[in-house]
């Protein structure tokens, strides 16, 4: 994914060009679900190393962030002005730019999730630190209390002098 979308000397305001980037982020927030949704279930089965999956996902972010920086100068334009092939074009055009934002909408939503089912294992997990730790200090306190116990506090000298 190492295409620049932005480098155009010369910006195409074309409904083509604007067809085409809104096809290429629909493209790449799909996949970007796909992502997520293996995020989520690898966090529910408390699989520890994400960061092959997590870099696959920066990628498809920084490419995303390319598309929508292309697409820019069309927010800057009154959709009513641009020019379309035919009615049927412009109307698929928005409808998938309209389901490339619900896809986005949801991918947020399992964002959100992940990044609340990792706050709750990181507290299971700190909770479960402390009880380690605690239990460690009962154990040498335990063993300390025993050792004093069997050991005599008064020695009886047997040896006389004399």
């Amino acid at each position: 994914m190492n295409t620049d979308f932005s480098s155009n000397l010369e910006q195409d305001l074309s409904t083509e060009r604007l067809a085409h980037l809104v096809h290429q982020k629909s493209i790449l927030v799909r996949e970007l679900h796909k992502l997520v949704s293996k995020q989520q279930e690898m966090i529910r089965q408390q699989e520890v190393d994400l960061i092959p999956l997590l870099a696959v996902k920066q990628r498809v972010l920084e490419t995303l962030s390319e598309v929508d920086r292309a697409m820019d100068p069309f927010r800057q334009q009154d959709p009513d002005s641009r020019y379309w092939k035919s009615t049927e074009t412009r109307m698929a055009c928005r409808h998938e730019a309209d389901l490339c934002e619900d896809v986005f909408r949801q991918v947020l939503l399992i964002e959100n999730e992940c990044t609340v089912a990792l706050q709750q294992q990181q507290k299971k997990t700190k909770e479960q630190l402390q009880g380690s730790v605690a239990a460690g200090q009962a154990n040498r306190a335990y063993q300390q209390t025993q050792a004093s116990v069997t050991t005599p506090q008064y020695r009886l000298d047997l040896v006389s002098e004399g």
